[in-house]
């Protein structure tokens, strides 16, 4: 007889509806290997909070740990290093206007002023209210930051108070000012972790720590609030709600760690495989007296001994020396640092040879392969940079430039200037920048790429290029000097070699040599 837990389904409805409901789930009852509790899985322990609650708890203890490792560890500074430089780059992003007039025609003159300024203010002493940073330095300290701390604060200090003639000047702030510990409510609106937001999560303020928490001077703090139009708190949103940054170095913390752990274990057992040593035995059992061996002649300086190098002693009679020789080969060392660092490369959007400084088993195609997949990972955060910093500094900027009178343009315009500023980041070369020109030779006349994108591949606009090339043909025109352009006959495979010998008299293959 049929156990009435195994209910046929057209007998299911018949049943109770206790046994209904066990008859019709049992067959649809699915298991996720990932979420079973077994013997291998069973510490694997997780929690389904919300981003606030993960990052309430740990993001203190997560961004000093990162700190530290950027200040102790070379791998992660050179980690942090390669970022700035990568997304930031040695030039920052160029900010080119590219206004027109009503009658669509480019408006060279107000696009030559509004450059112009831009670059004065950006200059050292007047794009930050410290004075300390010019606007190339506030671009590096804004990646690094974020990259570091998984966050960070930048201020508008605009007016009389901003120390320039644009009134508008940059503050910046750790993050460790926002209150992390900061919750209530405000009317309708709810504060979270310093992050004040309507109900749609939508930041409209942020309650900052007037000093910072970790000097030692930062007693009974008090709070400043600072409406969200005067405040950039720039991170990477990577969860719905979320409202602070997580370092980058976060799932990389604990590899770190653990690799530094390991190589001075490994630094300390070499360092006893070189020290050699050995102790003194007394064959007649006779114990040495510490306390006597000043007074007594036979025992003074001839039981412990200090060893050089080349030296043989002769032991006093009933002695006998025991050396103490311990060894350590290394082995695994290299195959361990390498597994390491490739997570931590993974884990910090860098590749392995990068941030290890290792080139022994790369070729030409692995390294291409492996740059060109980083190399569209630092465009996408070139693209949110310009969004989250660039373009709101030179909004505002502008919009106190014009109302302060610094640039001579109508005030009535500047949503026009605005629609017509553009942020270009850096570009990279390649490794063969030869083929690498023929290729965007060949590409540019079959018309499947332009001189723009070519210059922005390279991190520069058109119009500098054109501009330089026009100012170096002024200048040689002046002193009477003529380019000579030689006819190459067109784009090459790049090998010279086979060139030469296809240039050589009787190479043509359609007649014998």
């Amino acid at each position: 007889m049929a156990s009435k837990w195994k209910l046929p389904w057209k007998k299911a409805a018949d049943a109770s509806p206790r046994q209904a409901r066990h008859a019709y789930a049992r067959p649809r009852r699915r298991h996720f290997e990932a979420a079973k509790s077994d013997r291998l899985m069973a510490g694997f322990m997780a929690a389904g909070n919300s981003s606030n609650a993960n990052l309430r708890a740990a993001l203190p203890v997560l961004r000093a740990r990162s700190r530290a490792l950027c200040d102790n560890n070379g791998y992660a500074k050179k980690i942090l290093r390669t970022t700035v430089t990568n997304v930031v780059g040695p030039r920052g992003f160029t900010l080119q206007f590219k206004v027109k007039k009503k009658n669509g025609k480019t408006d060279k003159t107000s696009n030559q002023v509004l450059e112009n300024h831009w670059k004065k203010w950006g200059k050292l002493g007047s794009a930050s209210i410290c004075g300390k940073l010019s606007w190339l330095d506030c671009q590096k300290l804004f990646m690094k930051s974020v990259a570091r701390d998984g966050e960070v604060l930048v201020r508008f200090i605009t007016g009389p108070a901003a120390g320039n003639p644009y009134g508008f000047a940059l503050q910046f702030l750790e993050a460790d000012h926002l209150d992390i510990n900061k919750r209530g409510k405000v009317g309708a609106n709810e504060i979270e972790m310093g992050v004040e937001t309507n109900g749609f999560g939508r930041p409209v303020g942020y309650h900052i720590l007037k000093e910072h928490p970790g000097d030692f001077k930062a007693q009974g703090q008090d709070w400043i609030r600072l409406d969200a139009s005067e405040v950039i708190h720039a991170f990477v949103v990577e969860r719905p709600g979320q409202m602070r940054g997580i370092p980058m170095l976060t799932a990389s913390i604990k590899d770190l760690q653990m690799l530094g752990g390991f190589i001075d274990a490994e630094l300390v057992s070499k360092r006893a495989s070189a020290s050699k040593m050995g102790f003194i035995y007394d064959m007649d059992g006779d114990e040495f007296d510490n306390d006597n061996r000043d007074k007594d002649p036979d025992q003074k300086g001839e039981v412990i001994k200090d060893f050089e190098a080349g030296v043989i002693e002769q032991l006093p009679a009933g002695k006998k020396f025991h050396g103490y020789d311990p060894q350590h080969d290394g082995k695994g060392l290299m195959d361990f640092v390498r597994v390491i660092m490739r997570g931590v490369g993974s884990g910090t959007n860098t590749t392995y040879h990068s941030i290890a400084n290792d080139l022994t088993d790369v070729n030409f195609s692995s390294i291409r392969s492996g740059e060109l997949a980083a190399r569209d990972e630092w465009k996408g955060d070139q693209e949110w940079m310009m969004a989250a910093f660039c373009e709101r500094v030179m909004e505002a900027w502008l919009g106190w430039a014009l109302t302060m009178g610094s640039v001579p343009l109508q005030l009535a315009d500047e949503q026009k200037y605005k629609d017509g500023a553009a942020f270009q980041g850096r570009g990279w070369q390649w490794v063969d920048p030869l083929k690498d020109a023929q290729a965007n030779q060949l590409r540019h006349k079959l018309r499947s790429k332009s001189l723009t994108q070519i210059a922005a591949e390279e991190g520069r606009t058109l119009e500098e290029v054109a501009e330089e090339i026009a100012a170096e043909l002024e200048l040689l025109k002046d002193y009477g000097i003529e380019l000579v352009e030689e006819n190459s006959g067109g784009p090459t495979d790049g090998n010279t070699e086979d060139d030469d010998e296809t240039n050589k008299p009787g190479s043509d293959p359609k007649k014998p040599g």
